[in-house]
């Protein structure tokens, strides 16, 4: 029930860690519902600080998108997420995020 990876993405957008989308331009992605995804984790990514952002995404393997959530940070010039991709329906305890430090970006 979850998707557990980090990834990695320089100035330009450009994967330079990703399990499944290395190479690929992050800030070019859009949810099913036509969300720039991407562009909002560049813009709420902050260094020292974790934000999440969510989305619709399909899980691993299937088809229907359902919201997703990943969480950011900056580390030099890299955003850099641990796209825990904790999906919605699965669920992530409020006091599991708030003791992470967890600071939520608004849709």
């Amino acid at each position: 029930d979850r998707d557990l990876y980090p990834f990695c993405a320089g100035p330009g957008g450009i994967t330079t860690a990703h399990p499944r989308e290395l190479g690929k331009n992050l800030k070019e992605l859009k949810d099913k519902n036509g969300k720039a995804f991407g562009e909002e984790m560049y813009k709420v990514a902050e260094e020292g600080k974790i934000k999440e952002v969510t989305y619709m995404w399909p899980k691993p393997g299937g088809t229907q998108p359902v919201q997703k959530v990943s969480y950011v940070t900056k580390v030099g010039d890299q955003l850099c997420g641990v796209g825990y991709g904790a999906w919605r329906d699965a669920g992530v305890p409020a006091d599991v995020l708030k003791r992470a430090g967890v600071a939520r970006a608004r849709d």
